[in-house]
């Protein structure tokens, strides 16, 4: 009889740590899929803003004398053009089916794990999406169409035109063949770039106009060197010079991170090409390299020290993830060594009463000894809004 009596609490005890578990294994799944449809979306928009970029190029390129007869730009380029924006819109048709997917799948597990979370979700009055004619992935289903119907057209003209010419004197068509030879090639990377600076408008500029950058946001308080970090395969976004210039935060001082003696300072800049899926942050000293991130919700205040740690005369820094949509945010802790950040490890963040995750940092951090350093790790908040939390302990090498 007592021995059954003491078990009682035991089992009561471990019924609720696998309560527990089974309530963070639902949050983390839960989580899981809304950073997917993040993910799909910001996909889906890279893939069809790629195409469109692409195919407005071939556009100018190919067709500012479709009268001649070129086959390339008569006939090849305006195919391509169709078959790129056909993929395009199969893919972004494509995609919704798997954001669908992802949403039912959080709707499931709330159901199951959350009736009570998932009650007050249903009562929130929701547009129908499947009637919403302007609806984000229907637009750029429109902008495909018309790219392909833009395309098609050209098609008809360049054989009408050529039709229409076969009546020429042989001199004309010695002249249009020379041309045609000069231009029968591949639209090179460097000649898209080339009219994309020739087609610009003065109120824009190109996503890694270096000397912008330098001279009209950083203003040559700093320097940055951005050739290091553009690729030869990937073209720059056209954005407008107003909204770059207002989106900019200014810098902050992250102390010395380098052990050059010198404060250093961090500031954010927005992706450079159509291949990057977030933005970056970057400092004041151009040798030490950027962090790139997935996320579109970069501030200079997300960078910060965390003190030295392994005690080499330059702080540890860490960095303030978020997704911008969910309350679950992460902390990632990295260490500069020989000019490279390596990542020491990775600390789940829940947005809380209690604690905010840059004035109470010096709670939720202790550095215990020479290259070690504990943080407490806020998973979740129960049903009575206390933490779910415990110390997590990281160890340099």
């Amino acid at each position: 009889m007592e021995n059954s009596k003491t078990d009682k609490p035991h089992d009561e005890q471990k019924k609720s740590i696998l309560k527990e578990q089974e309530f963070e294994n639902f949050r983390m799944y839960h989580e899981l899929q809304y950073n997917r449809i993040d993910q799909i979306e910001a996909r889906r928009e890279n893939f069809s803003n790629l195409i469109i970029t692409i195919s407005l190029g071939a556009f100018t390129i190919g067709f500012g004398e479709i009268i001649e007869k070129d086959l390339i730009k008569g006939i090849l380029l305006p195919l391509m053009i169709i078959i790129v924006n056909v993929a395009g819109f199969i893919f972004v048709n494509k995609s919704r089916y798997f954001i669908k997917l992802h949403q039912q799948r959080a709707k499931n597990a709330r159901e199951t794990y959350a009736p009570t979370l998932n009650e007050i979700n249903r009562k929130v009055g929701k547009i129908n999406s499947n009637e919403d004619w302007l609806r984000r992935d229907r637009i750029y289903k429109y902008l495909h169409i018309v790219l392909v119907i833009i395309a098609f057209l050209s098609v008809l003209r360049y054989n009408s035109n050529w039709g229409s010419e076969e009546n020429n004197n042989e001199e004309e068509v010695t002249s249009v063949s020379i041309e045609q030879n000069n231009r029968d090639k591949l639209i090179s990377f460097s000649e898209q770039m080339k009219q994309l600076k020739q087609n610009i408008s003065e109120d824009s500029i190109l996503s890694n106009d270096n000397q912008f950058i330098n001279d009209q946001i950083l203003k040559d308080k700093f320097e940055v060197k951005l050739a290091e970090y553009i690729k030869d395969d990937c073209l720059p976004q056209i954005l407008d010079k107003k909204i770059v210039l207002d989106n900019f935060e200014g810098f902050q001082n992250i102390g010395d991170i380098d052990n050059d003696k010198k404060d250093d300072f961090v500031f954010v800049l927005h992706p450079l090409n159509f291949c990057e899926e977030g933005q970056s942050y970057y400092f004041s000293n151009p040798n030490i390299p950027r962090i790139k991130t997935t996320s579109y919700c970069c501030h200079p205040e997300s960078i910060f020290s965390i003190g030295d740690i392994d005690e080499d005369g330059s702080n540890e820094i860490g960095q303030y993830f978020s997704s911008c949509a969910s309350k679950f945010k992460s902390i990632n802790i990295f260490t500069l060594k020989n000019n490279q950040w390596n990542k020491l490890g990775r600390f789940t963040f829940t947005l809380n009463d209690k604690y905010e995750q840059f004035k109470d940092f010096h709670k939720l951090s202790k550095k215990t000894a020479k290259g070690e350093f504990q943080f407490l790790e806020i998973s979740d908040t129960d049903a009575n809004g206390k933490l779910i939390s415990k110390w997590k302990t990281i160890k340099m090498k």
